[in-house]
């Protein structure tokens, strides 16, 4: 009975250990996912940044063209 006790703890530790493992060993996959997708977003924020102040410029102009003034 002892011997059945110490090799299904044994298995058990073997298991958690094997999960253990997994889990570190996606984390830096998961780090690198999330950065590129970070990289990814900053990139779109500052091409519609970059295209709303131009549409911003663009509408100054043609205000001050026609001289209208808020």
């Amino acid at each position: 009975l002892v011997g059945i006790y110490y090799f299904i703890y044994h298995l058990i530790d073997y298991c958690h250990r094997i999960a253990e493992l997994e889990v570190v060993s996606t984390v830096p996959a998961i780090e690198k996912e999330t950065l590129e997708i970070d990289i990814k977003s900053r990139e779109e924020l500052m091409k519609i940044r970059h295209n709303l102040r131009k549409q911003l410029n663009s509408t100054a102009l043609f205000l001050n063209f026609f001289e209208i003034r808020f």
